[in-house]
């Protein structure tokens, strides 16, 4: 016996030797063509998915670049290594140093080479640019410029003439300081340095780098000129 279920289209009810089934519908050709059609799109749906990915994968741009240090300054004779670091359209970030150009705009103040690192010349000032190639999500995205200060040589060490000496009780010594500066040059800062003594009791040392014996022992003078500083020594033997 077949009866339709009300309500329900096309489910029909069959008792068959005294057991009841239900057959479900079957489908129609609408029906086969709608699934394909929704099958075909949900297909096409992650395909245009997967291109998306690969593409903006595929377009990484730079958003910035940004030189360090900032406006620095050197003295003559000194080398700066500068560094570049690439922002990027996907929020990371890379050191692009030896990838960039670099230039300085007064060769006579300082130079760069490929790998970032400036070499002061003389006194002045210069600007110093990094330039990529790479595409940029913005204008003027692919550069960037900072100054760079050269100022006057700066002292290195100091050394003191003679660096040993010995003399008798009650005589003198006359110690001069030699100042070894940035750009390789020595200058005479004899009264520009500030003159001590490591045992007055055994020798004194005035503001000209006069020491005087006072007492058999050995001393240690030091010439310092700000955080500077240079020894040497003075023996006085007992008589």
């Amino acid at each position: 016996m077949r009866r339709h279920f009300s309500g329900v289209p096309h489910m029909v009810l069959f008792h068959k030797s005294g057991i009841t089934q239900i057959q479900p519908p079957p489908f129609s050709p609408a029906d086969v063509i709608m699934k394909g059609l929704r099958l075909g799109l949900s297909i096409l749906f992650l395909g245009f998915l997967a291109v998306s990915v690969i593409t903006c994968a595929g377009d990484l741009a730079l958003n910035g670049i940004v030189i360090s240090p900032d406006n620095p300054s050197t003295p003559v004779g000194t080398t700066l290594q500068f560094i570049a670091t690439a922002y990027y359209n996907d929020q990371t970030n890379g050191d692009i140093t030896t990838q960039v150009t670099w230039s300085s705009s007064n060769t006579s103040v300082a130079t760069i080479n490929s790998s970032g690192l400036a070499t002061a010349v003389a006194v002045g000032t210069t600007t110093i640019t990094a330039d990529s190639s790479m595409s940029t999500s913005i204008s003027g995205g692919n550069s960037d410029t900072t100054t760079l200060t050269v100022t006057s040589a700066a002292l290195l060490s100091i050394s003191i003439i003679p660096a040993n000496s010995t003399i008798p009780l009650g005589t003198t010594q006359q110690f001069t300081a030699s100042g070894t500066y940035s750009d390789g040059t020595n200058y005479d800062i004899t009264t520009q340095v500030s003159w001590s003594s490591s045992d007055p009791s055994v020798a004194t040392v005035g503001d000209s780098g006069l020491a005087t014996a006072v007492a058999a022992g050995t001393a240690i003078v030091t010439a310092t000129f700000e955080s500077i500083s240079g020894n040497a020594a003075v023996t006085i033997p007992s008589n």
